[in-house]
């Protein structure tokens, strides 16, 4: 121990930094800091492995993969895209959904937040749901979180419903993303 000259009393010398230095464990970029976390697929699921040779998406298969944060070809995310717009285009302006509905807001692109209120709302296939929007910006999952929506959109579109909100136009979209 280092004694000054103007105190009476020895100092002892802080090393909390220098401990903390030895007991670190340094990782490389190419270590798993987590072993049990696994890697995201790296398949990427095409339009026959959404679709097969329905006109309905496999949700099932498309959930777990997102969930995995796997991702989607191109034209497989595209086809997703095309199908939901054209039923969303025939839809009225307008529309009149009966009770019991679960109605649910703002998004925000939280996917497994959205996927906790599915377990709360219940079954997709035996429930009817309005979307009010915001689906995107602020989170990190906003295009699994749209890609999600409209293929249950194409798999139920009598019971399930999407409106847009201020987040799905162009001026909010450029201004936050």
């Amino acid at each position: 121990m280092k004694k000054y000259p103007h105190q009476n009393q020895p100092i002892k010398k802080f090393t909390h930094a220098s401990s903390a230095k030895m007991h670190r464990k340094v990782y490389s970029s190419a270590d798993r800091v987590m072993d049990s976390v696994p890697y995201p697929p790296t398949h990427r699921l095409t339009i026959k492995d959404i679709f097969g040779t329905s006109e309905k998406p496999n949700l099932s298969l498309l959930l777990r993969h997102l969930e995995a944060e796997g991702r989607l070809e191109l034209d497989a995310a595209l086809t997703i895209m095309i199908r939901a717009r054209e039923l969303t285009a025939r839809e009225p302006n307008l529309i009149e959904i009966g009770t019991p509905v679960t109605i649910v807001g703002d998004i925000h692109g939280q996917f497994f937040d959205m996927l906790k209120m599915f377990e709360k709302g219940g079954d997709v296939a035996s429930n009817r749901y309005l979307f009010l929007g915001d689906y995107v910006d602020r989170g990190q999952f906003s295009v699994e979180v749209v890609l999600y929506l409209w293929a249950i959109k194409i798999s139920y579109p009598d019971t399930f419903f999407l409106l847009r909100g201020n987040h799905e136009c162009r001026n909010l979209t450029v201004y936050f993303t």
